[in-house]
């Protein structure tokens, strides 16, 4: 398939609220799969009475649909990545095609897609362009973050007791010395209705997921130059809890509560982490 036609042949619409559908799609026309026309707000399609090709609205929610103008039909969703993908490399969409691999293809992209405003931290916007709620959905998020973190809290633990203390710190006492403030700020959130906890805990998940993702750092450090570890490990943790706080704040105006909560957030942790560390290491 020649790339100029099918580029021109192809329109993706997509959610402008939404961080990280703004990002990738923007790849797609950086990349030449796309003209820079045919990356369209899915809004602004439809505001076009002229145009001949609608997408199924409450499908456009959760799958972005590719218009093919040639063909005149849409596709949706990990098809329509396939699709733009395979005008290069057509080897990946027979690939995607196979019964398996597309099954698992499918359920990732919904995981992302239910989940896209709280890990891109997206704000509420006017008219539909917000997933549907999904609590499966949601809670396999949750899960997802709270395990990463788990482990790289772990092995943090340990890697930095042995760079501060000359031995390492034990699961459960890394667990406790980062999670205490966490937990009782969690407490916090059970009063909220069910709907906001539930998008408040997705928007906390993604900063938990980026806090621990600016440690990794640390173990390349500790591995080539030991003697600055403590030094690493220090900063790497000042600059975590500071962009977490950060982050915090965002993702509190981004579920329209309160900015105390995103306050209180940095005190708990900023108080819990060394009396925890103090009452189980010293």
């Amino acid at each position: 398939m020649n790339t100029n036609t099918a580029n021109t042949r192809y329109i993706l619409l997509y959610d402008e609220h939404c961080p990280l559908c703004d990002w990738y799609t923007r790849q797609f026309v950086r990349l030449g799969y796309l003209q820079p026309e045919g990356r369209q707000t899915l809004h602004a399609w439809e505001r076009q009475e002229e145009a001949s090709l609608y997408p199924d609205p409450a499908r456009a929610l959760h799958e972005i649909p590719l218009l093919d103008l040639q063909e005149g039909n849409v596709v949706y969703g990990i098809d329509a990545l396939l699709r733009l993908l395979g005008q290069r490399m057509p080897w990946i969409e027979k690939l995607g095609q196979l019964p398996l691999l597309h099954g698992g293809l499918r359920l990732f992209y919904a995981f992302i897609s239910y989940n896209r405003r709280m890990m891109a931290g997206a704000h509420p916007c006017e008219g539909a362009c917000t997933p549907d709620f999904h609590a499966g959905w949601r809670y396999a998020w949750l899960a997802v973050a709270a395990l990463f973190c788990t482990l790289v809290t772990v092995l943090a633990g340990k890697a930095a007791g042995e760079a501060w203390l000359g031995e390492a710190v034990g699961p459960l006492p890394a667990l406790l010395i980062t999670g205490s403030g966490w937990a009782l700020f969690l407490l916090l959130t059970l009063g909220l209705p069910y709907r906001l906890r539930m998008d408040y805990l997705g928007q906390l998940a993604a900063v938990g997921f980026v806090g621990v993702l600016l440690l990794l750092p640390g173990f390349l450090i500790q591995a080539v130059l030991p003697l600055a570890a403590p030094w690493a490990w220090a900063a790497l943790v000042a600059c975590s809890y500071s962009f977490m706080y950060r982050m915090v704040r965002q993702r509190t105006q981004a579920v329209l509560l309160p900015a105390w909560y995103g306050h209180s957030w940095a005190m708990l942790l900023f108080v819990m982490a060394p009396l925890s560390a103090w009452f189980l290491l010293f």
